[in-house]
Order: C-alpha cells, then structure tokens, then sequence
C-alpha cells in the first residue's frame, strides 16, 4: 500500500523531475498523436490561417458594404431634396407659362431629374470625396462616383440599365455611371 508520508516525501524530493517527464511525455504523444492521424502540421498550419483570413475577409467586406450603403442612402436622400425642390420650381413655372397640367408634371419630372443629377456630379459627389479624404481623380473617388450614380440607374443582370426605358420614352439618351 502507498503510504501518505511516503508521497509527500517523495512528490518533495522528485516534484520537479516529474513535472518535466510529464510535460516532456505529453509533448511526445501530442506529435505522435498527429503525425499518426495524418494531420501533417503544414496542414493545420494552412488550416488555421485560412481560417483567420477568411475572418478579415469576411470582415473588410461587410465594412464596405455598411460604407456603400450609407454613401448610396445619403446620395438618394440628397438627391430626393433636390428633386423635390427643383420639381415644384418647374412645375409652378410651367403651369404658369400656361402648359396643361400633364405636360407640365412632364417638364417638370424631366428637368427636376436632369437637375438634381446634375447638383449630384457637381456639387455634392466632389463634396464627398473630399470628406473622405480622396484625391478627386483617385481610383477611390471613381469608386464613390461609380457608386452614386449606379445607385441612381442600377445595372441589371442582363446588362441594362434600370431606368433606361424611363429615358426612351421621354427621347432622352440614358446617362450610365460608366459614362463620367
């Protein structure tokens, strides 16, 4: 039988040579262990660092997409003042040159839109950029231009434009962001 002062003594004399062999034996049947179950450490380290930069992937992009949404939602609301403001303009003035009033919410819808897309590439999109902190011919400024203005005629999967027929039937060309 093992005797309580005996493992006392002993754990007092051998302590630390037996906390040296255990760590050394765990270490040993740790490698054992993979090298055995063909996890080759190439593969885990390729593993582990896959996972870390799918991480940071995964993370940059949901960041620009945030960024994109709130440039394209300030863009839009920007763009809704303008028009609003521009369409009553031109909408008062064209009922008061006399115009029925179809033709004249006609008018006004075009020259309102012209307008405020027109105060966008003008006035607000260089504003913007230079908030962020872009050069004004800087790729990130094209991408921010870009931006806005797809926000306004979207690209679609067939290749088209969404608003494009809006600008056919009124004889209008359809101006694309590709086009700045």
């Amino acid at each position: 039988m093992l005797s309580r002062s005996l493992l006392k003594q002993s754990c007092k004399a051998n302590g630390m040579m037996w906390l040296i062999i255990t760590v050394a034996v765990c270490f040993m049947l740790s490698c054992v262990m993979l090298i055995s179950g063909s996890g080759n450490i190439s593969k885990t380290k390729e593993a582990i660092q896959n996972t870390i930069i799918d991480g940071e992937l995964e993370s940059s992009i949901k960041k620009k997409a945030i960024n994109y949404y709130e440039i394209g939602s300030s863009a839009m609301e920007h763009f809704d003042v303008v028009f609003l403001k521009e369409y009553q303009t031109a909408y008062t003035k064209a009922l008061s040159g006399g115009a029925p009033a179809e033709q004249a919410a006609s008018v006004a819808f075009m020259s309102a839109y012209a307008s405020a897309a027109e105060e966008l590439k003008t006035s607000y999109c260089p504003k913007l950029i230079s908030e962020l902190g872009y050069e004004a011919e800087s790729d990130e400024a094209k991408e921010v231009q870009g931006l806005i203005f797809c926000t306004l005629n979207p690209l679609q999967e067939d290749g088209t434009y969404m608003f494009d027929s809006f600008y056919q039937e009124r004889g209008e060309t359809a101006a694309h962001y590709t086009d700045l």
